[in-house]
């Protein structure tokens, strides 16, 4: 990710309240959902936004994370396991393509930068994939 970020910036943090949409697909899909908040190098309120989505999403694990500082990503490390199968969802802008290049360990989808006026990702993918990560899981977003 380019460019300098503004303390400003720093300090907002975009996670959505609202999972009922992701949270209607982890019950139909019958696999273990996980809740990923990325761009945890932008929030100093990691801990207090954490606690929030646990309570909206009981019984749930969430994780924050960094792709850009790998903060958090040791805690992830048994869901991309060999053999395991993830697929991210999500809003748009939120980091899923910046996570998987870090998962990768190389670029594979092209991303842009935060627009810095409201620390917002900007909707770059216009597609979909299924990638083999280094660890051996298969990753779609």
């Amino acid at each position: 990710m380019g460019g300098s970020r503004s303390e400003a910036s720093r300090r907002k943090c975009n996670y959505s309240r609202s999972f009922a949409k992701e949270e209607q697909v982890f019950k139909e899909s019958g696999g273990l959902p996980v809740i990923i908040l990325t761009k945890a190098d932008l929030c100093n309120e990691k801990p207090e936004i954490k606690y929030r989505v646990m309570e909206i999403a009981a019984g749930i694990s969430v994780y924050a994370v960094s792709a850009v500082t790998g903060e958090g990503l040791d805690d992830i490390g048994q869901y991309i396991a060999c053999g395991k199968t993830m697929v991210f969802i999500g809003s748009l802008g939120v980091g899923k393509s910046t996570l998987l290049n870090r998962l990768a360990g190389r670029e594979i989808m092209h991303v842009n930068s935060i627009r810095e006026d409201d620390s917002k990702g900007r909707h770059t993918t216009a597609h979909r994939q299924l990638v083999l990560l280094p660890s051996g899981c298969m990753c779609a977003w």
